[in-house]
């Protein structure tokens, strides 16, 4: 079959719904499919290391780029990452300009990663078009419903995300398909030693959740408890972060790691004794979860939160209330202080990641969810 994904940002920007587009390309590809990515180019726009790293190792896809002109420069000046609005903005431009350059190639199936991108399919797609729903807003607008009355079939990454767009717009008999996690680069490793307490890997966003973190390494101290932590990532909320660990005088115990590579996140992962994913924000199953647990390594993350649709409390890792300072630095201490119980949660995630969560079997439900081979197990109405 011929795909297209469309995928705006996914040449320089590197968060979670670019990552697993990514991940969409190489493996649909590796099952056969012929594979085009189109995304943007500019002379302003650098791509990330990332996106180079991953054409190089991935010939089988094919890139097609709508090149951004000066004029639009004002766009992507704007901060990423921190709101709807910035990838609003450039979901309306791009799709213009994708419209008077769309490949006149036909596909067999048009994948999208953000809600205003609809705005770019062209006439005569609609029906074989995909809208992947990473995550939901807090509120949504006439613009939203606009885009979403396109007849486009959508799948939530989440059993919660589709049940708030179903809730805030009505959208019923929404396909739910869960991120995987690559087996083959994220596995644990017994080489690597335990340098950290605690790591953090995400974008460096309020909704992520660090500050919980920081915070509650400083409530560990003050419980006579001098743990490390270790954050990878970069985002507009570092300077924040940054300022929280002076003003706690926790400098010695943080270690910031910036934009750590992926082929280098296995072996942080492996290097650490805990992950902790403290998000309240409205996403997916973050793979900053999945991947750790590939690692054999377990996680704290938040309740209410799609994190609990693969993570259960006492199993394969453990929750808590979200922005709960004490709740986190608690669980902290109760793993930090319990070896047996880290590896028995480590080793139970890992299982569960290679009994259905691998990539592998993922892109199998989305052949399935594209080309109608099999009926889907996951509606949510």
């Amino acid at each position: 079959m011929k795909v297209l994904i469309y995928q705006p940002r996914i040449s320089y920007y590197v968060g979670g719904a670019e990552m697993v587009a990514l991940q969409h390309a190489k493996y649909l590809a590796e099952q056969g499919h012929q594979v085009t990515v189109l995304t943007s180019r500019a002379d302003f726009l650098p791509e990330s290391q990332h996106f180079m790293g991953f054409k190089l190792a991935n010939p089988l896809v094919e890139f097609k780029y709508i090149e951004i002109p000066e004029a639009l420069r004002w766009v992507y000046e704007v901060k990423p990452g921190v709101d709807w609005k910035r990838w609003d903005l450039e979901s309306i431009y791009f799709a213009k300009l994708a419209l008077a350059q769309f490949p006149s190639e036909p596909y067999d199936a048009l994948i999208l990663h953000g809600v205003m991108d609809t705005l770019g399919v062209p006439a005569g797609y609609q029906t074989k078009t995909f809208l992947h729903l990473h995550g939901f807003p807090e509120h949504t607008n006439y613009a939203h419903e606009l885009a979403l009355s396109e007849p486009v079939k959508l799948i939530a990454v989440s059993q919660l995300v589709a049940q708030k767009w179903n809730e805030l717009l009505g959208l019923s008999n929404i396909v739910v398909s869960t991120n995987g996690i690559d087996t083959k680069m994220f596995a644990p490793d017994v080489q690597v030693g335990k340098r950290y307490d605690f790591v953090f890997v995400g974008r460096l966003l309020e909704v992520k959740g660090a500050q919980y973190a920081i915070a509650a390494l400083d409530k560990l101290r003050s419980m006579g408890v001098v743990a490390n932590l270790a954050i990878a990532g970069e985002g507009p909320y570092a300077t924040e972060l940054k300022e929280l660990v002076d003003r706690l005088g926790l400098a010695s115990q943080v270690d910031w790691l910036g934009q750590v590579p992926n082929h280098e996140l296995r072996q942080l992962y492996n290097s650490a004794k805990v992950s902790l994913v403290p998000a309240f924000s409205r996403d997916g199953v973050a793979t900053t979860l999945l991947e750790p647990a590939a690692c054999g390594v377990p996680s704290i993350s938040t309740l209410g939160s799609s994190m609990t649709e693969f993570i259960e409390d006492g199993v394969t890792g453990m929750l808590v209330p979200p922005q709960n300072v004490e709740a986190l630095a608690g669980a902290m201490m109760k793993l930090l202080s319990d070896e047996q119980l880290r590896e028995r949660l480590g080793n139970q995630a890992y299982q569960k990641i290679v009994a259905g969560w691998s990539w592998e079997a993922k892109i199998k439900d989305l052949e399935r969810i594209y080309f109608g081979v099999n009926e889907v197990s996951e509606v949510v109405r």
